[in-house]
């Protein structure tokens, strides 16, 4: 006997942010919509006025974020500030939009693998080529940019990024707000703290403290940023 999957109705979707990111998260809805019509979008918010009203590549910039909190509650969202300037901002942005982690969804390509023992959280973005191998922890609004790969028992805290074609080692741990650099690799067993920053095509072989900005092969330090109490303390907390 045949059954028949009931077709599901496309969710209507903005996107918080207008930068360059915003040009990925379209190209990134449309190949998820091209196997199955998921995800209508609205429209785009964003604090820089200079952007309200503009339409980029389709999608109209509606206006601030603080739209967001008043718009119709069927309406799902994607955080898409992603700057390395802005790492440790975006948690602070994201507070200030007041809207529940709930309400905004993961994109996840259609390229991208994710084993099954593997956990992903609340509005995250998997570009095309990601993997995620066995027994991964990945927290919640983490950005995992193109063909970039995560080893066996890897965590990812909440709001990190990897740029493209990152290689985490297995039993490595990234901390809350960090920004992992295009074609960087971390070498098994590290730990990246919260707020730290990895350059460009560095190689990290051992521990980095929170908000330390590395760079080189092998990586060494060339400043560090001041990262919020709060988030030191959860770093300092036992994993799971």
């Amino acid at each position: 006997m045949l059954t028949f999957r009931k077709k599901q109705k496309s969710k209507r979707l903005v996107i918080i942010g207008g930068s360059t990111c915003l040009l990925e998260i379209i190209e990134l809805i449309a190949d998820i919509n091209a196997q199955e019509k998921r995800y209508e979008v609205i429209g785009a918010l964003d604090d820089n006025a200079a952007l309200h009203g503009q339409v980029i590549e389709g999608v109209r910039v509606l206006g601030g974020l603080s739209l967001a909190a008043k718009m119709d509650a069927d309406i799902v969202f994607v955080f898409g500030i992603a700057s390395y300037m802005n790492r440790l901002k975006r948690i602070e942005i994201f507070k200030s939009i007041g809207l529940p982690r709930e309400r905004f969804v993961n994109l996840i390509h259609p390229s991208a693998k994710v084993y099954s023992s593997s956990t992903i959280g609340t509005g995250c973005l998997l570009y095309n080529g990601s993997v995620i191998m066995a027994c991964c922890r990945v927290g919640d609004f983490v950005m995992i940019s193109m063909n970039s790969v995560l080893a066996p028992y890897v965590r990812i805290d909440d709001f990190a990024i990897l740029a493209p074609l990152v290689f985490l080692g297995s039993n490595s741990r990234v901390g809350s707000g960090a920004f992992l650099g295009s074609s960087s690799a971390i070498m098994e067993k590290t730990r990246i703290g919260p707020g730290a920053m990895i350059g460009i095509s560095s190689a990290v072989l051992r521990d980095v403290v929170p908000g330390a900005t590395m760079i080189g092969n092998p990586a060494r330090l060339i400043e560090t940023v001041e990262v919020p109490p709060s988030l030191i303390d959860a770093w300092k907390k036992p994993t799971p």
